[in-house]
């Protein structure tokens, strides 16, 4: 029986013409290479597509060869096999309403999802796998001129089938008074248990203030199981 990957395994030097080396002291060896073989695994520096999904959560099927396993090790510490959807929220106008009770739905575009989770209607993130996800997004307000008033960012559930935005899992940032004429950032983040098929939007509303155009981002990277 082969020491590793319990242990490592000692061995004794042979000497020619001194030591007898037996069918056993062979066969000794070739459990502990075959031990190194199978923890190590057939081709560890390819990440290639999911052969048994019950125990591999990756909900992916990309392929990718690292250099050697230091450099798949360092790619898994920089999370680099972590599958991610990033959409491009696309320029549009926000009008304004006095109450904040008028959310505005935004639309995305220019996918990258190579784990799926495209929404065809542009609406926003269909989650391909359940699971605990991190969502981010952000805008960009873009005023015609010097303007106040409150602005909200939200990142929420919705409907996959009307879309219709549910406020479940909700989460949002405000914008205080906005006295620039230039473009402004506002960013939101959130790490939240998710369900396979849910459909997740990006919501903007202003409370005053003028007519305005954002541009933006919205993305999820699949963190683990739930």
């Amino acid at each position: 029986m082969a020491t590793y990957p319990k242990g490592v395994k000692t061995f004794e030097p042979k000497k020619d013409y001194v030591d007898d080396v037996l069918a056993a002291h062979v066969n000794l060896l070739q459990d502990e290479i075959r031990a190194i073989q199978q923890t190590i695994g057939i081709e560890p520096t390819l990440l290639g597509p999911k052969v048994n999904p019950s125990r591999d959560p990756r909900p992916t099927g990309g392929t990718r060869t690292y250099k050697d396993i230091r450099d798949r090790l360092r790619g898994l510490t920089w999370n680099e096999e972590r599958p991610a959807i990033v959409t491009s929220i696309k320029p549009q106008w926000v009008r304004s309403n006095p109450y904040l009770v008028d959310d505005w739905p935004l639309k995305v575009t220019n996918f990258s999802a190579p784990m799926g989770g495209f929404d065809k209607g542009g609406r926003g993130i269909l989650i391909p796998e359940s699971g605990l996800w991190l969502l981010t997004g952000y805008v960009y307000w873009y005023p015609t001129s010097r303007t106040v008033g409150h602005r909200l960012l939200k990142i929420t559930r919705a409907d996959p089938k009307t879309g219709r935005h549910m406020y479940e899992l909700t989460c949002d940032a405000g914008l205080p008074h906005l006295r620039k004429s230039r473009g402004v950032r506002q960013s939101v983040a959130c790490v939240l248990p998710l369900n396979k098929g849910w459909l997740i939007r990006a919501l903007v509303s202003q409370h005053s203030g003028r007519r305005m155009q954002i541009r933006g981002n919205l993305s999820a990277v699949w963190l683990r199981k739930k």
